[in-house]
């Protein structure tokens, strides 16, 4: 096992068959998992801690950088908050007007400074999947971009 990541050339559509998807797959090597990998897991597990205890004020401090931007793609138009207050705000809204709960993780990826994951919570609207990045700096995001469908 190496460190380094290794893609032949490809090109594809999105819509192809799966096939080809596989063949991709198989060409990329296994990365050993870094300390960084593994601290990008803890960001994550405090991450849904402080959304389970409604915490939005200790969610935020603890979890984001103060030039932190989250960028939420889930309306007719993105909404972007731009440092921690405006985070707060978005956050509150959520917490108070749509989330109900986490049910399941259903894909999680992570890097050294990075984690994305899709999950099902429950809102007001029944079960929705939500899919969230974040780029991280230092164990604090810089970056979060968020999706439900």
């Amino acid at each position: 096992m190496t460190d380094d990541v290794t893609w032949e050339s490809a090109s594809y559509n999105v819509n192809s068959d799966l096939e080809l998807n596989s063949k991709i797959h198989k060409q990329i090597k296994q990365v050993k998992m870094s300390e960084n990998q593994k601290e990008s897991k803890v960001f994550f597990n405090k991450q849904l801690d402080w959304l389970a205890k409604g915490d939005v004020n200790g969610l935020v401090e603890a979890q984001y950088a103060d030039n932190a931007v989250m960028i939420v793609n889930s309306n007719e138009e993105p909404v972007i908050a731009e440092g921690k207050e405006a985070i707060k705000g978005l956050f509150s809204y959520y917490l108070e007007n749509f989330y109900r709960g986490f049910v399941s993780v259903e894909k999680y990826v992570e890097t050294e400074d990075s984690v994305f994951f899709e999950a099902t919570i429950n809102t007001v609207a029944g079960e929705l999947r939500v899919y969230d990045v974040f780029i991280l700096e230092n164990g604090k995001a810089v970056r979060h971009f968020s999706g439900v469908k």
